[in-house]
């Protein structure tokens, strides 16, 4: 503000100084004697005027108003020239007989500087608290309905799911109200995951936790060695049950979300489904299981969590695996089956009633009369993960006579990446 006064101060200054000296060259031409300009005072703004003749070299004006006070003829134009210790703002112009000039003080300036800044601040200062109330008074009125939000908001529990009325809230927010009851939905449905987890869990490790007690008393009051060892597998069986059934619960609460959205990426399914056998190869040469793969593509992408389909591909091959019999042979497809692509892996087991196949997916449930150890867990988290990546699996029995199960998974076929994309992908 203030180096916009001094500008403007300057330029009203020049343009005064440059109407003066055009008045004396015009009423100079006739008679010098015509020209009437105020005698100067120094009172500190005087403005003083010089005439010089052409040819005049004496070093005194041939008319001026301020004969005490001799400014010294300068170049052309605007110029600064100091007198008496003074700064003079000095203006000359010359015609074919007369060279004038005019000048006056730079104080002038600073003066009306200072009486243009405090002109051009005092309705500032008058307005700017009036501005504060005025936007602060808005702010709190439009601001109002999130208020309300929050303390509707801070007051409820999670136990019922929240919603937040729109109604009354101003359009403009209306957007904003919209995303949070998605936010609080989501949120809800974690609670309701957590909480049902949580009990299912315990409920589950009840029982094993139990038996590993009841196992640890018989491991102590073993009256042989033969006894004790004997016990001492038992025990040990019973650890492994349990180890597992923590484990798959840990693998169904990341399945579910609980353990932190996973990052995808371009998953070349080919070779994850070798993996997933190479993986299993310790169980395979247990039960003398032989694996064949069968009508494979060149190429079988999926955008997913590479660890997560690693988990359902091993599930269902280790499933197919236990549920066969010694030196069986289980057949694993993968095909292009349009906008998808298709995972068969086929076991010769003896198959699942039909009215459990859609059951089996629940968790927990184990089908009676079954001597294959597990939890129930195994074909939960198969089914999770399969949705979560936008797919889906289901089971279906063989026609008779033929024994045995068909686990089918279809997932999103990805593009396949172009030669520089897939070296960085291998």
């Amino acid at each position: 503000m203030y180096p916009l006064a001094w500008h403007r101060a300057n330029v009203q200054l020049d343009h005064h100084l440059h109407q003066v000296v055009d008045h004396v060259l015009l009423r100079g031409q006739a008679n010098l004697t015509d020209l009437f300009i105020a005698p100067a005072t120094h009172s500190g703004d005087d403005l003083v005027v010089e005439v010089w003749k052409n040819g005049n070299d004496s070093g005194h004006p041939d008319w001026t108003n301020s004969p005490n006070l001799i400014i010294p003829r300068t170049l052309g134009g605007v110029t600064e020239a100091t007198v008496a210790g003074q700064t003079w703002r000095v203006y000359r112009e010359s015609s074919p007989q007369l060279d004038v000039l005019a000048a006056q003080r730079t104080r002038v300036i600073n003066v009306e500087v200072e009486r243009t800044g405090f002109d051009s601040l005092l309705p500032t200062l008058v307005l700017l608290p009036l501005m504060w109330l005025i936007t602060g008074y808005c702010v709190r009125r439009a601001l109002k309905p999130l208020d309300t939000i929050g303390a509707q908001v801070g007051s409820s529990e999670l136990k019922e799911p929240l919603s937040i009325d729109d109604s009354e809230v101003p359009i403009e927010l209306v957007p904003f109200v919209s995303s949070i009851n998605t936010l609080l939905e989501r949120l809800a449905r974690y609670v309701e995951v957590e909480r049902t987890f949580v009990a299912e869990a315990a409920h589950e490790l009840r029982t094993p936790i139990f038996v590993l007690q009841v196992l640890a008393h018989n491991l102590r009051n073993a009256k042989s060695d033969s006894e004790a060892r004997e016990r001492h597998e038992e025990l040990d069986r019973g650890i492994k049950r349990i180890v597992l059934l923590v484990r798959q619960l840990l693998g169904l609460a990341k399945a579910e979300g609980m353990g932190g959205q996973s990052a995808f990426c371009l998953v070349d399914l080919l070779q994850l489904v070798r993996t997933a056998i190479a993986d299993s190869q310790q169980v395979m040469l247990l039960r003398g299981v032989d694996i064949g793969l069968y009508a494979l593509p060149e190429l079988a992408y999926v955008y997913g969590n590479e660890g997560e389909l690693h988990a359902v591909l091993k599930n269902l091959i280790e499933n197919a695996i236990h549920y066969s019999p010694h030196g069986a042979c289980i057949d694993i497809r993968i095909v292009i089956d349009g906008p998808e692509i298709v995972v068969e892996v086929q076991d010769n087991g003896p198959g699942i009633p039909e009215d459990m196949l859609d059951k089996v997916f629940e968790r927990f449930f184990r089908i009676r009369n079954n001597d294959v150890e597990g939890s129930g867990l195994g074909l939960a988290i198969v089914q999770t993960i399969v949705a979560k990546h936008g797919g889906m699996v289901r089971l279906q029995n063989l026609p008779r006579p033929e024994h045995g199960i068909v686990a089918q998974v279809r997932l999103p076929l990805a593009q396949a990446p172009v030669s520089g994309e897939l070296q960085q992908v291998q």
